[in-house]
This record gives structure tokens, C-alpha cells and sequence, in this order.
């Protein structure tokens, strides 16, 4: 597994959907439409199975829950290639944009000053992440 693998990992650990399941390395994802990360297929690693049933499976999964079909790969990766190679289209219509950008950097060294680590988001910034104060049941807050 690379680095961008495991990072794609360790994030959708840190937030996990309200509901996930299994499908060999991927995971099928749902949180009642909150955001379109948590509503899709993390396809990371092997499915167990050739992709277009491994796509076959998620659209099921994705139908079962009534949300749209949406897989998330790490781009131009072998299997955002088979993704796209079975009739899968980029989600350019999405308002925030079809692509995840993970920000990473150093670490500073020494104490930090100015920042502070919250137990959970402030009112604030659902404000600024969701356009509400009172995230929804499915963000996972509640």
C-alpha cells in the first residue's frame, strides 16, 4: 500500500460514515446525504473482485440506501483507470467540486502557539463547512 493509500485511510478513519461496510480493501460508505464522501465507495486497495462487480456491489449498496451511486479513488490510480474504463464519469456537477485535496505538511517543532484542538467542531465551523450550526445525525456529532 503507498502513502496516498494510507493516508486516504487514516482520514475517512478519523471520520468515519454512520453506516460502513466491507467490500475486501474498499469501503462502502453512508451518512443519510451528509456530504458525498461519507454517501460513496472509498476505493482503496483490492475489491476481492473483478472492479466491475466490485461497482456492481456498490451501486447496490449505494440503491438499498437511496443515495446516488459514487465511488471516491485516488486520482490517476490504476483504479481510478478501471473506474472510468467500466462507464464511470468524474462528478463534475457536484458543488464542491469532484476532487478531495488532503493538505499535508511539517509538523513545527516546539510548542505551538495560537492553536487550539477542540474535542469536537464548533458552531462555527459547521457554519462554514455545512451552512448550518446544528449538524444533522448523520454528520456523526450527534
Amino acid at each position: 500500500m503507498n502513502s496516498r493509500e494510507k493516508l486516504e485511510i487514516v482520514c475517512a478513519k478519523a471520520w468515519p460514515a454512520v453506516v460502513e461496510e466491507p467490500l475486501g480493501d474498499w469501503t462502502l460508505r453512508w451518512a443519510d446525504g451528509f456530504t458525498g464522501r461519507a454517501n460513496s465507495t472509498l476505493a482503496v486497495g483490492d475489491p476481492g473482485r473483478p472492479v466491475p462487480d466490485a461497482l456492481a456491489a456498490a451501486c447496490d449498496f449505494a440503491h438499498d440506501r437511496g443515495i446516488p451511486p459514487a465511488v471516491q479513488v485516488l486520482k490517476d490510480s490504476d483504479l481510478e483507470r478501471a473506474v472510468a474504463a467500466a462507464g464511470w464519469r468524474e462528478q463534475v456537477e457536484h458543488a464542491a467540486g469532484h476532487q478531495v485535496s488532503v493538505l499535508t505538511g511539517p509538523l513545527p517543532s516546539g510548542p505551538s502557539r495560537g492553536a487550539e484542538v477542540l474535542d469536537q467542531a464548533s458552531p462555527e465551523w459547521w457554519d462554514l463547512a455545512e451552512n448550518t450550526t446544528e449538524p444533522s445525525s448523520a454528520s456523526g456529532t450527534s
